[in-house]
């Protein structure tokens, strides 16, 4: 099942790369100066700004596992989109938002534009485009680069004109499809690149025969309202796919709350899309609280200590820039999921939450 959704979900994305050289088998340039793996939101920024700005001249090529551009993107589920606004988002060159839009001129984050998977995949297949058009630059899809390369001695004492190798000159790289490209630097753009769970299986055990374990993309692709309303699900996990499985589920699909089961691994908080701040307001912030928390101690705290953060936390609560599902329980985790305040208030309909823990197995006992 997992193999024909990705095929499903790989298809649909096709539609964005209708003029773009996404096969394997696409002409390479003979050498370039950066090859950049990644064709996702960091390997696009990079690439568009080191064009831009930095080196126009250079020439630089893409390529991606998937297809067409777009990162993980590609593969994540039909009804994501943005946490935050567009304009907080996509390359420096190429607003995301659509024209004559100013997300944050209307000063109400919740009413700003936040781009669809789908306008996202469009957007992404633009960007490339007018890299291929102004500059030596080159996307090709479906195609792999094993990083160990850069470890290999053999190879790095291959260069192009056969003399010792530095840092300036050109070296034989080997792509999937047995095929190589002679490049002076190697950008690994997946560092971010997340774990979805169309591609990697759970990390419990269940009896597949017994339980029907699917990744969230599912709830789109086999969407049948009359059925969902009747069914009941579980949700594992608490980040913002979680999230949105719920807000889904319930929004889009009827489904009664009291019909979801939800297992949250650990408590979080969560940023409030009405009021979003920024990573350097909130350091200011626990650098502030540690300062009065000092003085009205007569000690000097320890930056590294839990109370450094959550103090900053609870006082963000308090400016309404972050939210948490239950007053009562402290939350240890952030990982920036964003909600606004109508979602927030949908998940909570959810009275069925577990939280002990990950799951481990699941079975009749």
């Amino acid at each position: 099942m997992r193999m024909n959704l990705r095929s499903s979900i790989t298809s649909a994305s096709m539609a964005f790369a209708t003029s773009i050289n996404t096969q394997p088998n696409a002409p390479l340039p003979d050498k370039v100066d950066y090859l950049v793996v990644g064709a996702g939101a960091t390997g696009l920024a990079f690439a568009d700004t080191l064009l831009q700005h930095t080196a126009p001249s250079a020439s630089v090529l893409m390529i991606d596992k998937n297809s067409s551009p777009g990162g993980q993107w590609v593969d994540s589920y039909d009804f994501v989109r943005l946490h935050q606004p567009s304009d907080m988002y996509g390359v420096e060159t190429m607003k995301l938002e659509p024209s004559g839009e100013d997300s944050c001129a209307s000063n109400n984050m919740d009413e700003a534009h936040r781009a669809t998977r789908e306008e996202i995949l469009e957007y992404y297949d633009r960007v490339t485009k007018m890299l291929e058009e102004k500059y030596d630059f080159h996307f090709v899809g479906d195609t792999a680069f094993e990083m160990s390369q850069l470890d290999d001695e053999d190879i790095l004492k291959v260069v192009e004109d056969g003399s010792t190798s530095d840092q300036h000159q050109h070296h034989r790289y080997i792509l999937s499809g047995g095929r190589s490209i002679m490049a002076k630097k190697v950008v690994d753009a997946r560092y971010l690149q997340p774990d979805l769970p169309i591609h990697v299986p759970p990390k419990f055990k269940y009896d597949p025969n017994a339980v029907n374990v699917v990744p969230v993309n599912t709830l789109a692709v086999t969407a049948d309202n009359q059925q969902a309303q009747t069914k009941h699900y579980v949700i594992i996990g608490a980040g913002k796919t979680g999230m949105d499985a719920i807000v889904y589920l319930i929004q889009h699909e009827n489904v009664n709350p009291d019909n979801i089961l939800w297992i949250v691994p650990n408590e979080a908080w969560i940023t409030a899309r009405e009021n979003i701040g920024s990573f350097a307001e909130f350091l200011h912030e626990c650098t502030e609280l540690q300062k009065k928390n000092d003085l009205a101690n007569n000690e000097r705290g320890n930056i590294e200590s839990e109370d450094f953060f959550q103090r900053g936390f609870l006082e963000w609560e308090k400016k309404g820039k972050i939210y948490r599902f239950d007053k009562d329980i402290l939350p240890t985790k952030f990982k920036d999921a964003t909600l606004s305040e109508a979602e927030l208030a949908i998940i909570k309909n959810v009275k069925r939450v577990v939280r002990k823990g990950r799951v481990e197995s699941i079975d009749d006992t």
